[in-house]
């Protein structure tokens, strides 16, 4: 099981165990810095997983374990897990905001909340970088709804 960002991460799993079931999950939670080093969680922390595809594995079986995970994952009733048949998907709208926000706060040196109330950073910076993103999605065979965000 695959916990973290990224594009194609199951792959070199793949080549290393290619007869292995490979289950790949996008992890959303959501956290405000209320101050310097002080993090308020401020929504559930939600888990979504699916299968990755080997072509050296019954679709089936992958599916089922990815259910399986949720289905155990899940046991405690406090945790949000959930399957999706299109993690890739899931990832790559995950994707559009993280690759985005984080690196236009990196560069203009604001968080989310300043650049909404500014507005320029959004519109000079952070929509052109999610069309960027939106267009790497597309040729990479995940067509992400046009209106995912305001732009």
């Amino acid at each position: 099981m695959l916990l973290q960002n990224g594009i194609n991460i199951e792959k070199p799993l793949l080549e290393a165990f290619p007869n292995n079931v490979i289950l790949s999950g996008v992890s959303l939670i959501g956290a405000t810095e209320t101050q310097p080093g002080s993090i308020l969680h401020d929504d559930r922390d939600r888990l979504i997983v699916g299968a990755f595809d080997n072509p050296n594995v019954a679709r089936n079986t992958s599916i089922s374990a990815a259910r399986k995970f949720v289905e155990i994952y899940s046991a405690s009733g406090k945790v949000s897990c959930g399957y999706n048949e299109d993690v890739g998907f899931v990832r790559w709208r995950k994707l559009i905001y993280n690759a985005c926000y984080n690196s236009a706060c990196a560069i203009v040196g604001m968080d989310t909340a300043r650049m909404r109330i500014f507005e320029f950073p959004i519109d000079l910076v952070v929509r052109p970088l999610m069309w960027e993103v939106w267009n790497i999605a597309k040729a990479a065979g995940h067509q992400l709804p046009k209106m995912l965000w305001r732009g």
